[in-house]
């Protein structure tokens, strides 16, 4: 599974936010992100979450890159985005 997260940087700054409580993620930081939809580019997708997370515009400007991990007994791949 495929899964993007955005990187935002700002006068020095990083932005990451907290996961709701619940699960076995809950309260743990992470940079926001998420799945793609069928057909939707990681730029598109990113755009979508940040603003259904967030209410915020936001866009993808490069690559930063790209690492592998399991949970939960499954594969995930997980693609940074600046």
């Amino acid at each position: 599974m495929r899964s993007l997260a955005g990187i935002a940087l700002r006068d020095g700054r990083v932005f990451v936010a907290r996961r709701k409580p619940g699960g076995d993620m809950g309260l743990k930081w992470e940079f926001p992100g998420g799945k793609a939809e069928p057909g939707e580019d990681d730029q598109r997708t990113l755009a979508r979450e940040w603003d259904e997370e967030f209410g915020t515009a936001a866009r993808a400007l490069r690559p930063l890159g790209a690492s592998g991990f399991e949970h939960g007994g499954r594969r995930y791949e997980l693609a940074a985005w600046l």
